[in-house]
């Protein structure tokens, strides 16, 4: 059997896009460790920046992390803010009501791609881009198969 897992860069915003989903997916990190906490230095990583993180909701999972040269990319411009993201997250709910609280708690200083409404294939759906610049689909199948 096989997994994957995301594991996503936030490169230098980790510990604030942590927070943020844990308020707005109703989760918690389970794991964490910072540059510093290593057993030895690390080469151009900020100290105070998560090395590695997990996090945990109702049938989410994924890692994350700053990036080791989160610093150089924050300075240059080059950091997730200002980059299109390749990824897409989607979480498939149960529950409509969830749905349109989770939806609305990712649209906190994001953007709407595609507003929740019921579409041809039978399901309420959505797709918003994050303060963070991760786009997640948001899925809540209408009409049992």
């Amino acid at each position: 059997m096989k997994t994957m897992n995301p594991y996503i860069n936030f490169s230098g915003q980790c510990q604030q896009a942590l927070t943020f989903y844990e308020k707005a997916l109703n989760g918690k990190v389970i794991a964490r460790q910072t540059y510093g906490q290593a057993p030895q230095a690390i080469s151009g990583a900020n100290p105070s920046h998560i090395m590695y993180a997990e996090f945990q909701a109702d049938g989410i999972y994924f890692m994350a992390n700053d990036g080791i040269n989160s610093s150089a990319e924050s300075e240059s411009g080059s950091g997730l803010n200002n980059r299109t993201s390749s990824i897409t997250l989607n979480i498939t709910f149960s529950h409509q009501q969830e749905q349109k609280i989770v939806f609305d708690a990712l649209c906190d200083n994001g953007k709407i791609t595609m507003p929740l409404s019921n579409t041809f294939w039978g399901a309420r759906f959505g797709i918003v881009e994050d303060q963070f610049g991760i786009s997640w689909m948001l899925n809540y199948q209408l009409e049992k198969k």
